[in-house]
């Protein structure tokens, strides 16, 4: 006797969190764009594969500095790819990293695979792991300029590879401590700026409160103030003037024409004019330096006695 045909079985939709499921949908639609980015970054044109990329991974672990970038790439695909607790499953039992060096090595992977440093890589990596670490501080322009026989702090490839990390760790430390004074000088230097202009505003305020007759004696008061201070600030100018005049003419003393001496000494002149022209058009005061050389009256007078103004 035939069996009787059995009615499908529905799918127990209680069970299933729709809306948790949904939820999952549209975080995976939303992470697609950053990791297709992340793949084309750090796979090398691989599909993901998470054995691969671990197999891999302890590969590169055990070369050089070089490997160890591409170590750091490998880590951040498989970041970016598992779930955190996944990921640190992966890198403790599975690669027997500690999480820290993990997060430096990915660091690094970033660092010396930006666009600027990607090319230069081979070259800083001859310097090893540990002053790789010590350098991703640094800018990426400036360790870009040290792989084409830059400096940084101060310091060539050649020197950096023959210092000890220890040392490396120390000259880069001292650096960065002396540009934070810098930069605290010149926030000093900001701050007073800054008071002498609250200083003067609320001058103006008060001079604005006063009658008629103390308000224009405050003014007359203050414009001599502030003229004195002019004077001070140009005959100290003029003074610095007669010093870079003997030092202009000190670096032009035998020195041949047309050579770099004297086409360096002629920029830092014209770079000199500049900036006091700079001054004179930000403050609003027109400055015609062919004329004030050589006014139109002398002009006319050079012009009655056939003298040239080059002779002059």
């Amino acid at each position: 006797m035939p069996r009787k045909p059995t009615a499908p079985v529905k799918p127990d939709e209680s069970i299933v969190d729709q809306a948790q499921l949904a939820e999952d949908f549209r975080q995976a639609a939303n992470l697609a764009p950053a990791l297709i980015e992340i793949d084309k970054r750090f796979s090398d044109g691989l599909p993901y594969d998470q054995q691969r990329i671990i197999n891999e991974c302890r590969f590169y672990m055990a070369q050089s500095a070089e490997a160890m970038l591409e170590a750091g790439k490998r880590l951040i695909l498989l970041k970016e790819h598992e779930a955190h607790g996944e990921f640190t499953y992966i890198v403790t039992e599975q690669l027997g990293l500690n999480e820290r060096v993990a997060r430096r090595m990915m660091q690094a992977a970033f660092k010396y695979n930006s666009p600027q440093l990607e090319a230069k890589r081979t070259t800083l990596a001859v310097l090893g792991k540990a002053k790789l670490f010590e350098l991703m501080a640094e800018d990426d322009e400036e360790l870009a300029a040290l792989a084409e026989g830059g400096s940084v702090a101060g310091l060539t490839l050649d020197d950096i590879d023959r210092m000890s990390t220890r040392e490396l760790r120390h000259a880069l430390r001292k650096e960065r401590q002396d540009a934070g004074d810098s930069r605290e000088d010149l926030e000093k230097v900001i701050a007073q700026k800054d008071k002498k202009l609250n200083d003067y505003a609320l001058e103006l305020e008060r001079l604005q409160r006063m009658p008629p007759e103390a308000k224009e004696a405050e003014r007359q008061r203050i414009e001599n103030e502030t003229l004195s201070q002019l004077q001070d600030a140009s005959l100290k100018l003029m003074f610095e003037v007669q010093t870079f005049s003997q030092s202009v003419a000190n670096c032009l003393a035998g020195t041949e024409q047309e050579s770099a001496m004297q086409e360096a000494v002629c920029s830092t002149v014209r770079w000199l004019f500049q900036r006091i022209d700079e001054v004179a058009k930000g403050n609003g005061i027109p400055v015609d330096f062919a004329e004030m050389v050589t006014p139109s009256w002398m002009r006319d007078a050079m012009q009655r006695h056939g003298i040239e103004a080059e002779e002059v």
